[in-house]
């Protein structure tokens, strides 16, 4: 499930989404970004998961 949205994010339904009785764990990130690091601006952001 992904979707790109210009609006606040509501989770709680995605946490219910997500909850399944089989599944130990549900993780969620939170947070914001700064605009600069290093005196350089900040234009995109790259995650990885394992």
């Amino acid at each position: 499930m992904a979707e790109l949205v210009h609006t606040p994010i509501d989770v709680a339904p995605l946490l219910a989404a997500a909850a399944k009785p089989a599944c130990g764990a549900i993780n969620l990130f939170l947070g914001t970004t700064r605009d600069h690091h290093e005196g350089r601006r900040v234009v995109r952001l790259e995650y990885e998961a394992y």
